[in-house]
């Protein structure tokens, strides 16, 4: 690729100094995000950075259990999904997921949710199309948060659900009114 249509490694420090506290990228950077800018900002991330020191080599682990391993670099997680086949029988799936680092959450999260072609599904659909592919420390919780702060969910009435009181079973009179 040329260096126009990727991060180079200067420009994603200097995005770093700029924004001390909370690191951000623009679409058109995230849109133009290459395998050696991702590893950068896996690197630079206070979670995932210290976790990449600490992985084996994917040879070394138990590939039966949810694990980390590296993809060419990139720092990748396999979690093992229960999922249903055609017939409703129950089996498991490894999914592949990237390990992400803050900087391009928020982004994903719109991409996930706010996008027109993702409708705002609400939670559990948006969580099943980002963790398809994507996985941090407190996705889950991310993920509730971004669906329940929606403007446009909010005002379609999406969201948290309203409980029904419970039916009751009236008496049966014998009289006559």
């Amino acid at each position: 690729q040329s260096s126009s249509t990727s991060i180079s490694d200067d420009y994603l420090s200097d995005v770093h100094t700029l924004f001390d506290d909370e690191p951000s990228i623009t679409w058109d950077q995230l849109v133009n995000l290459d395998k050696k800018s991702l590893i950068t900002l896996q690197k630079q991330c206070s979670e995932v950075g210290p976790l990449r020191l600490k992985v084996q080599s994917h040879t070394d682990v138990d590939t039966s259990i949810t694990h980390y391993y590296f993809n060419d670099d990139v720092l990748m997680r396999a979690s093992i999904s229960e999922s249903l086949d055609v017939d409703d029988v129950p089996r498991s799936i490894v999914v592949h997921q990237i390990v992400t680092p803050k900087i391009l959450r928020n982004h994903l999260l719109c991409l996930s949710h706010d996008v027109p072609l993702s409708g705002h599904l609400g939670m559990e659909k948006t969580r099943q199309r980002l963790l398809n592919h994507f996985h941090w420390k407190g996705v889950n919780t991310d993920i509730t948060d971004f669906c329940n702060s929606c403007d446009k969910c909010q005002k379609l009435g999406k969201g948290y659900k309203k409980s029904l009181a419970p039916l009751q079973p009236l008496p049966i009179l014998n009289k006559r009114f």
